[in-house]
């Protein structure tokens, strides 16, 4: 029975964060159902809910309560009062999810001046609370969490589409403190040969769909950020490799760095010196469960690169990609997945993408169709799974292939 709602709100990347939740549900056995989707808002049911702290591309999950025709403030209060722990200071606040933009402000101010009165009436019966708002009309993820709404508090969601209004109260939050410990602080960072972002190394693992006991394979290891995000996610067994003897001695001292954070964390971590294009088949003691890699992407560019400079370097980057099909084909058995990142560049309004499907025609790699599965579940129109920022030459596509 599917009679639990949730919601998640996704991150900068929607396209991305719908898959890894997708992904991570199949795992998990968890059935999940489409109630509605709009910018970055997803409402689901499912049958049980999962832990959403394994999730790296999304930035809040809760309950999701019954809807109404219109905004109704008597349900927002009856929810609030049903949250107030007594002899407590209740912390609570309000983010706007609207289809609709210029609708939020008007309801944002009338929730916001019912809400002050009704501090005033708690008051009056001896109950503290305080009203947590923001210049935006939604909290962030920081906010939430330092303001104590997830403890004691309450962060209730008012969502509306299509004239339906939605109430959420959040349940969890992305921990930003600790993807924030693994992205600046740990001792040893490349700039120059380009930095994964952890929650993006940690949603490529979960579209890798493997099991904790299997071996987790990434060949171009660069400082390891793929290494410290399957050790943090519980992997037991992890290889990483990389041509570069410094990206060998990063990834180890930040390897040594994060063991040392957390010795809690028991894995099997090994890393070596070799070409992604020629790896040996002793490299890998036993069977790699799944390869999930960031290869080189290229240069990095101090100016505006010219249309036929990226070509120049795409065709590079091909000829090495292909190359390390090859490669890997030696290494891995059928059923393995390799989750990895393909260059986009932006030039104005062009999108240059490097991987073309010929690519790897006749490589025993099929691409799995994950525009497909979203159309399964309900969502149309989704076709690339680009992680990037508008402002960058270079973006990240996100494919998954599965050995035949």
């Amino acid at each position: 029975m599917m009679n639990n709602k949730y919601f998640f709100i996704l991150g900068n990347n929607p396209a991305l964060s719908l898959i890894e939740i997708l992904a991570v549900a199949q795992q998990q056995q968890i059935m999940i159902k489409l109630i509605d989707y709009f910018d970055y808002v997803l409402l689901v049911q499912m049958d049980q809910e999962f832990d959403f702290s394994i999730l790296g591309g999304s930035i809040k999950f809760g309950t999701l309560l019954d809807g109404s025709e219109q905004y109704d403030w008597s349900i927002v209060e009856s929810i609030l009062q049903r949250q107030i722990i007594e002899n407590q200071k209740f912390n609570f606040g309000f983010s706007y999810y609207f289809d609709e933009q210029k609708k939020i402000k008007q309801w944002q101010k009338e929730c916001e001046k019912n809400s002050l009165h009704w501090k005033k009436l708690l008051a009056q019966q001896g109950q503290s609370a305080r009203l947590v708002s923001s210049r935006e009309t939604e909290l962030s993820s920081i906010i939430v969490s330092k303001e104590k709404l997830l403890i004691g508090g309450c962060e209730l969601l008012l969502i509306c589409r299509k004239n339906k209004f939605y109430y959420g109260i959040t349940k969890q939050v992305q921990d930003w403190r600790d993807f924030g410990q693994r992205d600046y602080g740990k001792p040893q960072v490349d700039a120059t040969s380009g930095m994964l972002p952890p929650k993006l190394a940690r949603l490529m693992i979960n579209l890798a769909q493997l099991p904790k006991e299997q071996a987790l394979f990434d060949p171009f290891c660069g400082s390891g950020v793929l290494l410290l995000e399957a050790m943090t996610m519980g992997y037991q067994k992890i290889l990483g490799s990389d041509i570069s003897q410094k990206a060998v001695t990063d990834s180890k001292k930040n390897y040594q760095w994060y063991q040392q954070q957390h010795p809690e964390l028991q894995c099997q971590v090994q890393i070596n010196s070799t070409d992604a294009t020629t790896l040996p088949k002793e490299l890998v003691s036993e069977k790699i469960g799944a390869v999930v890699t960031e290869p080189y992407l290229g240069p990095a560019w101090k100016t505006r690169p010219t249309f036929s400079r990226i070509q120049q370097v795409q065709k590079e980057l091909q000829n090495l990609y292909c190359a390390f099909f090859s490669s890997l084909n030696q290494i891995t058995l059928p059923g393995t997945k390799l989750v990895m990142v393909w260059p986009v560049f932006r030039l104005g309004q062009q999108i240059l993408l490097t991987y073309q499907p010929h690519l790897i025609n006749n490589r025993q790699w099929q691409v799995v169709d994950y525009s497909q599965e979203l159309n399964n579940f309900g969502i149309f129109g989704i076709s690339n799974f680009i992680y990037s920022r508008p402002d960058q030459v270079v973006g990240r596509q996100i494919i998954t292939f599965c050995k035949q």
